[in-house]
């Protein structure tokens, strides 16, 4: 019953993880004045997103079979990263 639905939200988490932690970078770096940024906070959010995508690196393969909503998040995610 939860088998395919389970499994797309399985793989969709880390996805949504990197963009979440993408977009706190970004609010950071653009509405926080520079004095009042935090650094190392920035650098450990970066870290998290470099670590989902070595996760999500390591299983690239299952994006190859189908366009479903995990492959669609992974897509957003690398064209905001990109941007």
């Amino acid at each position: 019953m939860y088998g395919v639905e389970a499994e797309t939200g399985y793989r969709q988490a880390p996805g949504e993880g990197i963009l979440n932690m993408a977009v706190l970078v970004r609010y950071e770096n653009v509405l926080e004045p520079m004095a009042q940024q935090w650094d190392s906070w920035i650098d450990y959010q970066k870290g998290k997103i470099n670590r989902g995508l070595k996760e999500l690196e390591q299983d690239a393969t299952i994006f190859n079979s189908e366009v479903n909503i995990s492959s669609t998040t992974v897509v957003c995610v690398i064209d905001y990263l990109d941007f």
